[in-house]
């Protein structure tokens, strides 16, 4: 036959504390601060504001001259290629097709002139 001792309460006692104390007590008193507070509510008190603050500034001060640089380049490298282009043009017309005796060049170079003007 079992008996029941002191000792055996105290321990069922204790083990019933433990039970019920850990999961009502101290999850909520413990967990929810020191796990939850850290991980989730710092993060959203942190990035939110980061998120909402400092993406938009960064977007001003970083992507917005990145990108008129970059439009300002490439409409200045357009510009000094197709003056290239004509520069080359002309001379090659010239070089090409006027004669070389030097009234009938000076004319055809005048024309040469004027269609770089045309262009």
């Amino acid at each position: 036959m079992l008996s029941v001792r002191g000792r055996d309460i105290v321990n069922f006692v204790a083990l019933s504390v433990v039970v019920i104390v850990v999961p009502v007590v101290v999850v909520p008193v413990v967990v929810v601060p020191v796990v939850v507070v850290p991980v989730v509510v710092i993060p959203v008190v942190v990035v939110v504001p980061v998120v909402v603050v400092v993406v938009p500034v960064v977007i001003v001060i970083v992507v917005v001259p990145v990108v008129v640089i970059v439009v300002v380049v490439a409409v200045v490298v357009i510009v000094v290629v197709a003056v290239v282009v004509v520069v080359v043009v002309v001379v090659v017309v010239v070089v090409t097709r006027c004669p070389s005796s030097r009234s009938k060049f000076w004319r055809c170079h005048v024309q040469a002139h004027s269609i770089k003007s045309r262009i």
